[in-house]
């Protein structure tokens, strides 16, 4: 049963063309002149040597991001840093209130929750 689910998992793999991921063969957002490679599961862009950035965009040496808090993307020969999901924008940085980022999610998927009950029980 194993080699029957890894030899699916094989060819669901395989049947992607190059520069997708996923089941359903989404688009990598990678910028292919500046990026080795796409992961095929999880989309995630290889940079080629001398390139940084969530999509590759950006020259090492002048991405004036924190990749920790923050992924650098090129727009019209400008560098912008955008907060990755669990950081908030505050004046020109990025903040790690990943505490608030959990609070949000919980507020919004108890909400969904509430106006589904409340949408049923008319």
């Amino acid at each position: 049963m194993i080699k029957q689910l890894l030899a699916y998992f094989l060819i669901l793999v395989s049947v992607c063309p190059e520069w997708t991921f996923g089941k359903k063969c989404k688009s990598c957002s990678c910028n292919k002149t500046n990026a080795d490679s796409c992961d095929h599961i999880t989309g995630k862009c290889k940079c080629k040597p001398g390139f940084s950035g969530a999509t590759c965009d950006c020259s090492k040496g002048n991405d004036p991001c924190n990749a920790t808090i923050s992924d650098c993307h090129s727009t019209n020969k400008s560098q912008i840093c955008l907060c990755k999901p669990e950081y908030l924008r505050k004046n020109l940085t990025c903040t790690g209130n990943f505490a608030l980022f959990l609070i949000s999610k919980f507020i919004c998927i108890y909400y969904l929750k509430l106006s589904r009950f409340f949408s049923t029980v008319e």
